[in-house]
Parts: C-alpha cells; sequence; structure tokens
C-alpha cells in the first residue's frame, strides 16, 4: 500500500468511527453483500455469529477485526535480504 491508499483507508475508518449516518450505510453494504438475515426480533438487527447487529453496530464490528486482526494481513512482508 501506498501512502494514499493508507490515507484514503484511514478517512473511511474515521468516518465509521464518528459519522453514524456513514456508519449505517457502510453497514448496510456489508448486510447486503454477506447476504446477512434479519433478527426475528428486532428487525432493525441482522443476525451474525457475534450476536444481531445494528447496521452502524455491524460497520464498527467489521472495523475492529479489521484493525485488531487485518493488520497483518495489510502490511506486505519484509523480504529478507
Amino acid at each position: 500500500m501506498n501512502s494514499r491508499e493508507d490515507c484514503n483507508l484511514m478517512a473511511a475508518a474515521n468516518r465509521i468511527r464518528e459519522d453514524d449516518v456513514e456508519a449505517d450505510r457502510i453497514g448496510a453494504m456489508f448486510a447486503d453483500v454477506l447476504n446477512l438475515k434479519r433478527d426475528r426480533e428486532h428487525r432493525d438487527r441482522w443476525r451474525t455469529d457475534w450476536g444481531t447487529k445494528t447496521n452502524t453496530g455491524l460497520a464498527r464490528t467489521i472495523l475492529a477485526v479489521l484493525e485488531t486482526e487485518g493488520e497483518k494481513y495489510l502490511r506486505p512482508k519484509k523480504r529478507k535480504q
């Protein structure tokens, strides 16, 4: 990744963290892409292995997973010289 891509990812992550409307929009997109099912009791929530999530909660949960576990996959490995 170059510094421009890093800045774009950081900006997107900040929007998810700080802007509920943007997090809601992105969470809805994730739910659609992942083909999640609605919770039967609470129709504004999605069923996941982490419990039910709102759109905002889904976006922020995915962001947290990427920040804690995804970092090692997003950064290129350094070559041995």
